[in-house]
């Protein structure tokens, strides 16, 4: 009798602790798509701050050669 009594507790146990590490399995992944999205989010910007003059060059050397005018 004793041993059912202890197998059933060790399984509720070991239920419990496999929802546990679960939750905190998703709670990491969450971080870790938070810190990749951080992450693009800064390369992303560095990037375009980094390319932005050239980007700018180019459009308006293209819009001159097609006869436009550049705004200012």
């Amino acid at each position: 009798m004793f041993n059912f009594i202890n197998h059933r507790l060790m399984t509720m146990v070991q239920c419990v602790d496999a929802r546990r590490f679960e939750a905190e399995e998703d709670r990491q992944t969450l971080v870790e798509y938070g810190l990749i999205i951080g992450l693009l989010s800064i390369v992303a910007i560095g990037a375009i701050t980094f390319l932005g003059g050239t980007i700018t060059g180019l459009f308006e050397d293209v819009t001159t050669a097609l006869g436009g005018t550049v705004p200012v």
